[in-house]
């Protein structure tokens, strides 16, 4: 392993076996809090109060200063660097072997204690300087370290090692007096000694400490350990242990099983319910099992575990009498004497349990009323369930829902590793990541692709992977032939569906995905809203779907697989019809919610086919409601094109990219545009599309040249010209020659730029579209102020604003009102610049151009550095950084180096151009 990184003690990174210095001070804190949730983001308020830990004199500063910390660290890691940027954060991205926290707790799951204590060497990042981090972060470590000691030692108990362990149990005391395992250890030990005088003289030492100390009585643990001393030669009390062992290659969940374990510390003695949920497959029962055998030591009263079949395809759901009077003879209770009515039997169940400390796992529920009558009693037993279902009965009555979702791809691809071989997967790791992708992180997928390669050596991972790959023949190859295959696991919640979810279910093979709405969900399926919605919630209550937020349902290629084997009965025209339901959904829906941002749209000559019968787009009240809707489907829309291409609705796919323009245009989506736009030329090409293929030209231009290829966004343009030409569409030539501007000023030639600008504009004036010819005139306002004629620009810029505002543009108003305040402010009217420069960026806000909002924000900057107000500065600055998340890499750079050396640089060059070709 390349790079190693320490934190159970000193921090330490050492690469190729080297130490690595990390320099005092926030560098080692950063480090240090990023790799205690190695892998996982830590938001970025979250460091910034680490590093301030009386809080940033500057809140506005800090996320710039916590940038500039990062790039430090980075740079004194040098190649040992693992922080990486995520969205509203950083994240260390690690092999997780590589920690030793991590290593520390994998041998503690696997019951290897000593090696994992020798892993200490002290306190915790001992030499980082942070009371917060060793507050919030560090001190939880001890807590481990002494659980991982106590384990230990009941290992060493059950070894027969009663006298080795003597004098350390008394130091452990000693230090930690108020901890009772080690006390009850230490009776055990003395007890297992023979020497029983002791071990009571010990009980009663720490019953009187505890009575002083706290005003409390010892503990369960304490108490059966007295208990055993005393009874010596008496019967000893059933204690049962049915939990069945955890699959062998269990693997992650660490979040998931921290979280159970946070519920016990707090049920402080209380009935505490967990409702550990998830889609068939993803592992409840697994996690059940194994955070059963992690805190086994915590219910010295027993452990008991049903498997209720609550979506058993074979057989009907366990009776629950049946079930009690399992538990009833686990207790103890002989079969003659369990009582013959089920309330009886719940009494007595109860009656066994009332002061026990036992978990009960009740696994593979179907409803509340198989549980509600299994619950214990009394307030010392822990109760976990796992369902299909949401139990929402038991939340009611004070259960904490658990949602297990499909496995991060580190976990997954550990649990292949765990199950083929490293040696074997070291050879494919292209497969490995490909067979992680194709099974969704579904672990019951995984480990039976996994089993499948492990009992055939001779199979490559790659052949195994092409073979998933088809999606109509993924579920035969998942099949492992029994019960327990994924399409079995699937089918038991397929089968408990109605008619209408069913219905449902079957069709989501046919939506783009990932995530589906209740309004697509009823032209999907061509029913009323009420309907759908109803659908959808049956789908979630059996976990088919997850409600990732108040109507969006979100649902993985795996499902969407099955969902496909299950839909091969229904017609072929019942399919083709609820897919172009549902393409014709998001590209009306998209087309009005763009119609109402930009008005422009809709006077485009092109026209969009009608939506089909059955289908309902849905329609934004205003610009903001507009914007949430693009904002929760964009990753909706993007998988629409290419599922739309992929079936033969190329058309579709086309118009879709060109609705989308502007906003890939106004959130700087460029990367996205580009793919959107190679699947609408193929489309173009193929059909002999030329008036198609002309505009994919021309946006084609503006994208590469916003991704930095302006040779290419050149050669584009020209090609759309042509085509434009031979076509006679002067309104295609106008947005072209308006494209040539754009490129010919960012080349810095901005007398070429003008001519275009000119031509552009008589070419829209030719053909009366006023939209063009305003837009075109701000823009020819710019290239005056470039060339120097203020006058000439705000002459033109005034002009634009005025038909801007009569069109009711507010987007061009925006534009307009920044290139009049770049005149005012070139010309030396730096007072006068701001004011156009802060209502410009308002505008721009609310029309959603977060990345024309962040230009103009520097313009306004410079404006106020000019005219000396270095804090008015900062804090338009700020305002960028608060928008970086959306910005190119390069523009955020250019913002930190303004805020790092704004005290002695002068007025610069104007950031960008807004110019930009009509789309």
């Amino acid at each position: 392993m390349e790079t190693e990184f320490k934190v159970l003690g000193p921090l330490e990174v050492r690469h190729r076996g080297e130490p690595v210095a990390v320099p005092a001070g926030g560098a080692r804190v950063l480090l240090s809090a990023l790799l205690l949730h190695h892998n996982r983001v830590v938001p970025a308020d979250d460091l910034v109060d680490l590093l301030w830990e009386n809080g940033p004199p500057n809140l506005a500063r800090a996320r710039s200063s916590l940038h500039m910390a990062v790039l430090r660290l980075r740079r004194s890691l040098g190649p040992a660097d693992v922080v990486g940027t995520a969205s509203g954060g950083y994240v260390a991205e690690i092999d997780p072997d590589a920690l030793d926290l991590h290593r520390f707790r994998e041998l503690i799951a696997a019951g290897r204690f000593g090696e994992a204590l020798d892993l200490w060497r002290g306190e915790p990042l001992s030499d980082v300087r942070s009371d917060t981090l060793h507050r919030d972060h560090v001190a939880p470590l001890a807590e481990e370290r002494l659980a991982a000691l106590e384990r230990r030692v009941d290992a060493d108990l059950a070894a027969g090692r009663d006298a080795d362990l003597l004098a350390e149990l008394r130091a452990l005391t000693g230090r930690h007096p108020l901890r009772e395992r080690f006390w009850a250890q230490l009776v055990h030990a003395l007890h297992g000694s023979d020497r029983r005088a002791e071990a009571l003289a010990a009980y009663a030492e720490v019953r009187e400490l505890l009575a002083e100390e706290l005003g409390a009585d010892p503990g369960p643990s304490l108490r059966e350990a007295h208990r055993v001393v005393i009874a010596d030669g008496e019967p000893d009390v059933v204690v049962p242990h049915q939990i069945p062992a955890h699959p062998a290659h269990f693997v992650g969940r660490d979040d998931e099983l921290d979280r159970l374990t946070a519920l016990l510390d707090r049920s402080a003695g209380a009935a505490v319910i967990s409702a550990v949920r998830g889609t068939g497959g993803i592992g409840k029962t697994a996690l059940a099992l194994r955070w059963a055998e992690r805190v086994a030591d915590r219910f010295p009263d027993g452990r008991l575990y049903v498997n209720l079949r609550g979506f058993d395809p074979a057989n009907a759901p366990l009776d629950v009498g049946e079930a009690l009077r399992g538990f009833l003879e686990a207790l103890g209770v002989k079969a003659e004497r369990v009582p013959t009515r089920p309330a009886d039997q719940a009494a007595l169940y109860r009656s066994k349990l009332a002061g026990r400390k036992v978990l009960v796992v009740l696994d593979n529920a179907r409803d509340a009323d198989q549980v509600l009558p299994l619950l214990p009693g009394g307030t010392s037993c822990f109760v976990l369930v796992t369902s299909r279902n949401q139990l929402g009965e038991l939340v009611r009555v004070g259960a904490v829902p658990l949602t297990l979702d499909v496995m991060p791809d580190v976990e997954a691809r550990r649990l292949v590793e765990r199950v083929v071989g490293v040696s074997r997967t070291g050879q494919e790791p292209a497969a490995v990541r490909r067979l992680v992708e194709l099974c969704g992180g579904l672990p019951l997928a995984l480990a039976t692709v996994s089993a499948r390669a492990a009992l055939n050596p001779g199979f490559r991972l790659a052949s195994l992977a092409d073979e998933l790959a088809d999606e109509w023949g993924r579920m035969a190859g998942l099949d492992a032939g029994d019960e327990q295959g994924v399409r079995a696991v699937l089918s038991w919640s397929y089968r408990a569906l109605s008619a209408r979810a069913a219905r449902m279910f079957r069709l989501l093979d046919v939506h783009p995905g990932p995530v589906i709405s209740v309004p697509s969900a009823a032209s999907l399926a061509a029913v009323p809203t009420a309907e759908a919605a109803a659908a959808l919630a049956e789908l979630a209550r059996l976990h088919l779907l997850t409600e990732v937020a108040p109507g969006r349902f979100a649902f993985h290629d795996l499902l969407r697989a099955y969902a496909a084997t299950e839909a091969d009965a229904d017609p072929p025209e019942e399919r083709d019809a609820a897919r172009a339901r549902v393409l014709g959904f998001y590209l009306h829906s998209a087309f009005n919610a763009v119609k109402r941002i930009h008005p422009q749209r809709d006077t485009s000559p092109v026209r969009l086919e009608p939506l089909p019968p059955g289908a309902v787009a849905h329609e934004p009240a205003d610009d903001p409601a507009a914007w949430r809707w693009i904002d929760l489907e964009y990753p909706v829309l993007l998988s629409t094109s290419t599922r739309a291409a992929e079936t033969g609705h190329g058309l579709l796919s086309w118009h879709l990219c060109w609705t989308l323009g502007t906003v890939f245009d106004r959130r700087g989506q460029w990367h996205d545009w580009l793919a959107m736009l190679g699947e609408a030329e193929r489309y173009a090409v193929r059909e002999g599309d030329g008036r198609a293929l002309a505009t994919i030209k021309h946006h084609s231009s503006v994208a590469l040249q916003m991704t930095g290829d302006p040779e290419a966004a050149r050669a584009a343009l020209e090609q759309g010209l042509v085509l434009f030409e031979g076509l006679g569409d002067r309104r295609g030539l106008g947005d072209a020659h308006r494209g040539m501007a754009f490129l010919c000023e960012n080349a810095g030639d901005p007398r070429a730029a003008l001519e275009h600008g000119q031509r552009a504009l008589e070419h829209y004036k030719a053909v009366g579209f006023p939209f063009g010819v305003a837009g075109t005139m701000s823009a020819i306002s710019l290239y005056h102020s470039h060339l120097g004629d203020y006058p000439k620009a705000l002459e033109m810029g005034h002009r634009a604003l005025e038909q801007q505002r009569a069109l009711g543009h507010t987007y061009g108003e925006a534009n307009v009102l920044d290139n009049i305040g770049w005149a005012h402010h070139r010309a030396g009217d730096h007072g006068e610049a701001v004011g156009y420069f802060r209502e410009s960026a308002d505008l721009f806000r609310k029309s959603g151009s977060v990345v024309l909002e962040a230009q103009v924000l520097v313009h306004l900057a410079e404006a106020e550095e000019a005219l000396g107000d270095v804090g008015e500065a900062r804090r338009a600055l700020a305002r960028v950084m608060g928008l970086a998340g959306s910005l190119q890499e390069s523009f955020v750079a250019d913002v930190e180096a303004r805020l790092s050396r704004l005290d002695d640089t002068a007025p610069g060059g104007r950031p960008g151009s807004r110019a930009v070709a009509a789309t």
